[in-house]
């Protein structure tokens, strides 16, 4: 994007409906739908069939070993991730295209701030999405999260156990440690 900034097509500045520094997307309109239709639809279109094509692959394949004792577990999990991988598509479909529809449709910038804020905050949504998606759709992911969850809460206790107290920039802790009494 920046690059065609650079040869004079387009500009860059900071955009008051969006709130953000980004290219100005009404210095060129046709700059923006290209934007638009080159670095977001083309993509989505192209992921989007091979995404498809990948999935009636698994499920072919699927139906070909059926037949195989082992065969089934090892094609379930390709057929779980296949269903992982196009629900992380989805997803960051369903954040991107109102901003590439967006773009394209306030060509005359009369649409709202709040429309353009909500749609570039939905549209940056996506990453902090992902982890819920392996979260639910991969059992070793979810072992792991609770794994490090359980290892941070024990630090945590750990750390406020007993009494701190703070005098100038030296920290004294006081661990209660019950005695017990010796058997000699």
């Amino acid at each position: 994007m920046v690059l065609l900034n650079s040869a004079s097509i387009g500009g860059h500045s900071f955009d008051d409906k969006s709130l953000e520094c980004i290219w100005d997307r009404m210095a060129t309109y046709s700059y923006t739908v290209v934007f638009s239709v080159c670095l977001v639809w083309i993509p989505l279109i192209v992921v989007g069939m091979s995404y498809l094509r990948l999935f009636f692959y698994v499920r072919n394949k699927r139906k070909q070993v059926v037949s195989r004792e082992n065969a089934p577990n090892i094609d379930n999990k390709s057929l779980r991730l296949a269903k992982t991988i196009f629900i992380a598509y989805a997803i960051f479909s369903t954040c991107w295209m109102p901003f590439a529809m967006l773009l394209v449709a306030d060509a005359d910038d009369t649409f709202p701030h709040e429309v353009h804020l909500f749609i570039t905050v939905f549209a940056h949504l996506h990453p902090s999405i992902n982890w819920l998606i392996y979260y639910y759709t991969n059992g070793n992911f979810k072992a792991g999260f609770h794994k490090i969850f359980r290892i941070c809460s024990r630090r945590y206790k750990t750390q406020h156990d007993g009494q701190v107290s703070q005098s100038g920039t030296t920290t004294t802790r006081v661990i209660n440690i019950k005695s017990v009494p010796s058997e000699d």
